[in-house]
């Protein structure tokens, strides 16, 4: 659970810190992924390709993927929306990278 929230939270800290980027997080991690730990888990674990599983969540085996990406956020209830945990999947670490910002 710290994993998948530190990843959460590091990701979003990273597009904000973009250059390009002029919105500000005035939000709690949890309250803009929109539920808890758990409910996260569980809804990442029900979007499980063959072959996911939580010790393979990592740099060369699966990503938390937006699916919408959060560079479509032209303002900040855009990044709202697109950091609810309903726009996040997994996906496979060489298809989220290649993916890049693509929707």
């Amino acid at each position: 659970m710290f994993k998948l929230i530190h990843n959460m939270r590091t990701r979003i800290g990273q597009y904000l810190r973009k250059p390009n980027v002029k919105i500000i997080k005035n939000n709690k991690t949890q309250e803009l992924i929109g539920c808890t730990q758990q409910v996260l888990k569980d809804h990442l674990e029900k979007k499980f390709k063959p072959g996911m599983n939580w010790k393979n969540h990592s740099l060369k085996g699966w990503h938390v993927d937006h699916i919408k990406p959060l560079a479509l956020a032209k303002n900040y209830e855009d990044f709202k929306k697109l950091c609810h945990y309903s726009n996040l999947q997994p996906l496979w670490a060489e298809e989220n990278l290649s993916k890049g910002d693509k929707y």
